[in-house]
């Protein structure tokens, strides 16, 4: 099966540092889904994990930072998906640990509805306003 974490161009959004961050997101992501694939061993999955949403909560604080300087109207809620993306990723991270069933599987599929929900169609949104704010 392809890895549904490979990014092309129709996933940028026209904000060159927002835009490197999720090619990075996505380079993490495809690796965890190439290792799960592979059956590697937890503790390496852990690791990527970790450094996954590590990398993930560096990217919100940037993006968060942009949308209050340019007054994103939506950036309650944009906060908010942010903050739903840490806690699921932390909970499954946590059910993976205990070495329970089908958590790798609910991460990937969660991980490939974020990417079509929020970061091909919120963030989408979000970079409409800041180039319009920064014109």
């Amino acid at each position: 099966m392809m890895n549904p974490f490979s990014w092309n161009e129709n996933h940028a959004i026209g904000l060159p540092e927002i835009d490197a961050d999720h090619r990075a997101l996505f380079h993490m992501a495809e690796q965890l889904y190439d290792e799960i694939e592979n059956g590697t061993a937890q503790d390496k999955l852990d690791g990527l994990l970790a450094r996954l949403t590590a990398y993930a909560q560096f990217h919100f604080e940037s993006e968060e930072g942009l949308m209050r300087r340019t007054r994103f109207p939506g950036y309650a809620q944009h906060r908010r998906e942010h903050e739903s993306f840490a806690a699921r990723v932390s909970h499954l991270r946590a059910l993976s640990q205990t070495g329970s069933a089908g958590t790798a599987e609910a991460l990937m599929e969660f991980l490939r509805g974020w990417i079509e929900q929020h970061t091909c169609g919120e963030d989408h949104l979000m970079a409409e306003h800041v180039n319009q704010a920064e014109c």
